[in-house]
């Protein structure tokens, strides 16, 4: 499950927002948890992989991705930021399903971050994210009458997470729930290279909306040159060899790929964001190379890397 944190430290950007607040009362249907998805899926049959020679930005393989529970808007929704000026979102703007969870927690600046209590423990109805140009606003029932609009800076429009849990009281949103709804851009996971020199190339697995890529989830692959021999690489279930095309001064500015094995169609669950959805794939594969021989490769988080590198 999802969550963020309420942080002793935490200050309030505006006097007007005020923190979520756990609601007594049991939420309606369309605000429950009943059991279906709330995360994001594998698109079957999306599945591509790429080879040839290539450089810094070049694609894999890749597949798509999208939101399982999924509703529309039917009214329009009107509330005032936390800096003022009118927040608008129009009647049948689409939005996904998520779960997400108060925590509280104590930190001292001496000490690690202490155990989380889980605030929501006694109830918890899912929140609404509807996304907008550049990022979205999840909505939290506090009460028949009451929603809390908590805009979100991490992760991507259609797979977002708020940063804080203050945020500003609004109308109650008319959800209705529908098998599928259309979004502004499709989703995928995406493994590409990221960079290379000669000492290695690194291949990122992201989710991307666009050319817009999830700023907290994934993973880097590091593949080590061995002498400039020609390295093998199970990469989410496809096989590939990879060597360095190395220059005069020793300097790489393009790898050769060839694709050995292509993956099975990829066959999963339904995973709560695109963390899990990498990270799960991620665990496949090393299940399977435990089986055989085991590669080289180190993975190191995403974290240190940026959309320009």
């Amino acid at each position: 499950m999802k969550f963020f944190a309420l942080l002793a430290a935490i200050t309030l950007v505006s006097g007007c927002a005020t923190t979520y607040r756990v609601p007594i009362e049991e939420a309606p249907p369309e605000w429950r948890d009943n059991g279906e998805p709330m995360g994001l899926a594998v698109i079957q049959g999306t599945t591509k992989t790429f080879d040839g020679e290539m450089t810094k930005g070049d694609v894999l393989l890749e597949f798509g991705v999208e939101n399982e529970r999924v509703a529309t808007v039917e009214n329009d929704l009107e509330w005032q930021g936390p800096f003022g000026g009118a927040q608008k979102i129009s009647a049948g703007s689409p939005a996904y399903a998520r779960q997400f969870s108060l925590q509280r927690t104590t930190t001292y600046a001496s000490t690690p971050i202490g155990p989380r209590t889980n605030l929501n423990a006694h109830n918890n109805p899912i929140e609404w994210c509807i996304p907008r140009e550049t990022d979205a606003v999840c909505v939290f029932w506090e009460g028949p009458e009451k929603a809390k609009y908590i805009s979100t800076s991490l992760g991507l429009a259609q797979d977002a997470r708020p940063s804080s849990p203050s945020g500003m009281e609004g109308p109650m949103p008319l959800i209705a729930e529908k098998d599928t709804v259309a979004f502004a851009q499709d989703l995928r996971v995406r493994s590409s290279i990221t960079r290379m020199n000669d000492r290695e190339v690194r291949i990122a697995t992201r989710i991307y909306a666009g050319e817009d890529w999830n700023s907290f989830g994934g993973s880097v692959r590091r593949v080590k040159w061995s002498n400039g021999q020609e390295q093998t690489v199970n990469l989410l279930g496809a096989k590939y060899k990879i060597s360095a095309n190395f220059e005069e001064d020793k300097d790489v500015k393009s790898v050769n790929v060839t694709l050995i094995d292509a993956p099975d169609d990829i066959q999963l669950v339904t995973m709560q964001n695109a963390m899990e959805v990498i990270n799960t794939l991620i665990a496949l594969e090393r299940a399977k190379a435990a089986a055989s021989i085991a590669d080289e490769d180190a993975e190191i988080a995403v974290d240190d890397e940026t959309p320009t590198e």
